[in-house]
């Protein structure tokens, strides 16, 4: 592991200077919820019949899924590439002075899935071992 992030190139991913604009999505989701709520309290109650209450509730709830849509596209990460190679170098400089739990809990909490294969060892020479390919990050 050790020798794999030492080699890990941080230069091969897309880095954004400019931190994406979030879209304003125009709508007060809440005074939308708080419109269907009396909707359908005037409907439970009598006030408003069937024909009346349907098309404003569909109309709402195409406006909350529209807000909902937008919100999820405008949700993304932003990193910042100084602090993620100073933390790599950091890691680096300090592994071997880590005990084996802490190095064990760092690589549980870090890291999603380690991709590796099978190398078979020379009989007297050289042992089996496995060679990390790929390690993917949360």
């Amino acid at each position: 592991f050790y020798n794999y992030l030492k080699q890990f190139d941080l230069t091969s991913y897309k880095i954004e200077n400019q931190p994406k604009e979030i879209e304003d999505v125009g709508i007060d989701i809440e005074k939308l919820r708080k419109e269907r709520a009396r909707c359908q309290t005037l409907f439970i109650e009598g006030m408003m019949d069937k024909d009346e209450a349907f098309p404003i509730i569909s109309r709402i709830d195409k406006e909350i899924h529209e807000y909902e849509k937008r919100k999820d596209n405008d949700k993304g990460k932003t990193f910042n590439y100084e602090k993620i190679k100073n933390f790599k170098y950091s890691l680096l400089n300090g592994w071997e002075l880590m005990e084996d739990e802490l190095k064990t809990e760092f690589i549980k909490m870090a890291i999603k899935n380690i991709h590796f294969e099978y190398v078979k060892g020379i009989k007297g020479k050289r042992q089996n071992s496995l060679k990390i390919t790929g390690i993917e990050f949360y």
